[in-house]
């Protein structure tokens, strides 16, 4: 059983900020295979299901950003899972909104729900699907800058970036890694 977890920051105020595109790709990702996350499990929202052969848990930490370790250890444990069978989704100031990229095994690169994460499980050794939000204009600071909510004239191409991550998760459970690190590593 693949583990998809989606990263962000619970409670409505975040809901539509730049931090909680994991949980929006996981949401719309749920969505489009009937997967209800209606569950609670690991201080997260869950739920599992089928896609293509394969199944999935979908899951969604309702500790903060900075925490979310604490959910993932529990799943990680639980199903005694190994890199090859997570893929965390993030947002990423690196990559300009629209662009998103697997990796793998790279270290946090100063995303505070990732570096929970590597600590929590002991390993930097799993996926990452890194979802693409831009950098701060001038002087903004980075938290302030990705715990505001997406423009209104930026509402399209967000939505079409969720898709695009869709149909990378898609690929990643259906037909493997490789194929979706070679489909959607370099948009």
């Amino acid at each position: 059983m693949l583990g998809i977890v989606g990263l962000g920051n619970p409670g409505s105020e975040f809901a539509r900020t730049r931090h909680n595109i994991g949980f929006m790709v996981v949401s719309a990702f749920a969505d489009k295979h009937h997967i209800a996350c209606d569950r609670e499990k690991f201080k997260s929202e869950y739920g599992k299901g089928r896609v293509g052969q394969q199944e999935a848990m979908l899951i969604m930490p309702q500790t903060f950003m900075n925490l979310s370790g604490q959910s993932v250890q529990g799943w990680w444990n639980f199903y005694h899972w190994t890199g090859d069978d997570l893929v965390v989704v993030h947002d990423e100031i690196d990559l300009p909104l629209g662009q998103i990229k697997f990796a793998f095994g790279r270290g946090a690169a100063g995303h505070n729900g990732i570096k929970s994460i590597i600590e929590s499980i002991g390993t930097q050794g799993f996926y990452r699907l890194r979802v693409g939000v831009g950098r701060p204009k001038g002087q903004q600071p980075v938290a302030d800058y990705v715990l505001s909510s997406f423009a209104g004239s930026e509402k399209n191409e967000v939505q079409q970036e969720i898709d695009r991550a869709c149909e990378a998760l898609h690929c990643f459970v259906t037909e493997g890694a490789a194929k979706a690190m070679q489909l959607f590593h370099s948009e």
